[in-house]
C-alpha cells in the first residue's frame, strides 16, 4: 500500500497519510453486521504548513463502541501519544482523530461534527479527521469551526 497524498483546497497544504494507519482503518472496518464502531486518534509530524500522518492508536479497552457510536477515553490514547512524543524527539504529535461507521461512503453525523468543532477549538489549531467507511473514506480538516473536505491527489 503507497502512502495517501491529500490537498486542503482552500489553504493548498497537503496531507499525506501512512500506509500503516490507512491498514490499521481498513482493519476496524465494520464489515459484519454486528461490528462495532472503533478509532483513535491521528498522530502526525508538520512539516511547515504540510502534515504527514505517522501513526494512529487503535481502539482502547477503556473505549465505548457500540454500532453506531465511538467514545474514545484519554486514558490509553495519551499514553501513546506521550511514549510517541518522547520516542520522536517531540516531532510527533497529536494531529487528529478517526473513527469507523458502518456504510458505504460515510459522512459525518451531527454529533461527529460538533465533537471535532469543539476539539479544535480547545486545542485552538487545525485537524485532520478520517471516518473509515465499507467502500471509502472521508477525510477532512476541521478549522475555525469548519469542516473541509480534503481532495485526493492523482
Amino acid at each position: 500500500m503507497q502512502p495517501l497524498s491529500l490537498i486542503d483546497r482552500a489553504t493548498c497544504h497537503l496531507v499525506v497519510i501512512s500506509p500503516e494507519v490507512l491498514e490499521l482503518i481498513s482493519f476496524y472496518q465494520q464489515s459484519a453486521p454486528d461490528d462495532c464502531e472503533a478509532g483513535g486518534i491521528l498522530i502526525g509530524v508538520m512539516h511547515g504548513a504540510h502534515l504527514e500522518i505517522t501513526g494512529a492508536t487503535e481502539p482502547q479497552l477503556t473505549d465505548k463502541r457500540t454500532r453506531t457510536r465511538f467514545q474514545r477515553s484519554e486514558v490509553g490514547h495519551q499514553l501513546i501519544l506521550n511514549q510517541r512524543w518522547e520516542s520522536s524527539g517531540g516531532t510527533e504529535n497529536y494531529v487528529g482523530e478517526w473513527h469507523t461507521h458502518p456504510e458505504p461512503d460515510p459522512q459525518p453525523s451531527g454529533i461527529d461534527l460538533r465533537e471535532w468543532s469543539r476539539t479544535s477549538r480547545r486545542l485552538g489549531e487545525r485537524m485532520i479527521v478520517i471516518i473509515g467507511g465499507l467502500a471509502s473514506n472521508y477525510y477532512a480538516v476541521i478549522d475555525d469551526r469548519k469542516c473541509r473536505v480534503l481532495h485526493l491527489i492523482r
